[in-house]
């Protein structure tokens, strides 16, 4: 099967975690699928990881635009087509509107009255944006958690277009290590996945050593980190898997999730959870009106009962052995199945019913 993935930003470019999961997706659907990507960035980078990528040089946000056409181009060859939120959306459902093609929008976001929280003045447009995307024509709508498809029922998208598949986690590649008495934060330093609170957090236990592992937004100001809180930026994979296996803590008091791939990977190292994200795990499951003073209450209680919280950590990769690379990609293939199965039956039933003379 021959399948059009459009997303607005795609690796070696990393925004976060959306980018990684789905670079993690098209690995394993290229084993069995033809796969181009198209998206923003260099276009001297022919592809990624053997992945074939088509790029526009353009900001990332003006690939609702300049996507439309490259889409259309190219769509014309392929089976399905497949966007992803949030600025690829838009150009995909056109594409494949006008192409008359199968297609699939995998959900990175569903936050609704959120955004107010987290991206201030720019929260209008994001909404706006959002309340588009859930009404635009896909075939499908693919939601990696049960509560993220519960927000964009909120927003408007029409059930019986939408499927849950949860990712898989690769938990052979996260050793058992010693635990040491740190607490680990891995995403986009920003108000979204929680920041703020992670540095108040911190600077109530200057005892105990805070690791802060992502991009920094350079359009919003952070308090100034305290001298337990260490922030190393981007790093490789291999570094990040032994900050993993190494943290006793993984915190991610997130204002918005659609899943928090990032929980997975910290579960399948062993970590105790504490996060906003309404996830099954062990450790800790912050509630809306939980206090600052709260929640460092609780960290200290775990650092100082290590044994304890390795145990929930042992606990939580058990978990973790539930999230299967295989069976997502035996329900993605499925719908893939249903989709072009549908079209052609579509194509039969067009056909019988043209004029005989044609």
């Amino acid at each position: 099967m021959k399948l059009l993935i459009a997303h607005e930003i795609f690796p070696p470019e990393l925004s976060g975690g959306g980018e990684k999961l789905l670079l993690e997706i098209i690995k394993r659907l290229k084993k069995q699928h033809q796969i181009i990507v198209i998206t923003s960035g260099n276009p001297e980078i022919k592809e990624f990881n053997g992945i074939k990528t088509i790029r526009i040089p353009i900001h990332r946000m003006l690939f609702n635009i300049f996507g439309i056409p490259l889409l259309l181009v190219y769509g014309k060859r392929f089976d399905v087509l497949i966007g992803n939120t949030y600025h690829s959306a838009i150009p995909t459902a056109i594409a494949s509107f006008l192409l008359k093609k199968s297609s699939i929008c995998i959900v990175h976001g569903a936050y609704g009255k959120k955004w107010l929280e987290m991206k201030g003045i720019f929260s209008l447009f994001a909404i706006l944006l959002e309340k588009i995307i859930f009404k635009l024509p896909f075939s499908y709508f693919l939601f990696f958690s049960d509560f993220a498809r519960k927000s964009a029922l909120k927003l408007g998208v029409n059930k019986s277009h939408t499927i849950v598949i949860s990712p898989g986690i690769e938990i052979n590649k996260f050793k058992k290590r010693k635990k040491k008495k740190c607490v680990l934060f891995v995403g986009r330093l920003e108000r979204q996945k929680g920041i703020d609170i992670v540095i108040k957090v911190a600077k109530r236990l200057p005892h105990v050593k805070f690791i802060l592992v992502g991009k920094r937004n350079p359009y919003e100001k952070l308090e100034k980190f305290p001298p337990n809180v260490e922030w190393k930026g981007f790093v490789s994979e291999r570094t990040l898997i032994k900050l993993y296996e190494e943290a006793l803590i993984f915190f991610l008091p997130s204002r918005a999730e659609t899943l928090g791939y990032s929980i997975l990977e910290a579960m399948a190292a062993g970590c105790a959870i504490v996060s906003t994200v309404p996830l099954s795990y062990f450790g800790y499951k912050i509630k809306e009106n939980d206090k600052i003073e709260t929640i460092a209450k609780v960290i200290d209680r775990m650092i100082i009962e290590k044994e304890k919280t390795e145990r929930l950590g042992a606990l939580n990769r058990k978990i973790a052995k539930n999230y299967q690379w295989d069976s997502f990609i035996h329900s993605f293939n499925k719908l893939l199945r249903l989709l072009v199965n549908k079209s052609n039956e579509k194509d039969r039933h067009t056909s019988s019913t043209l004029p005989s003379n044609l």
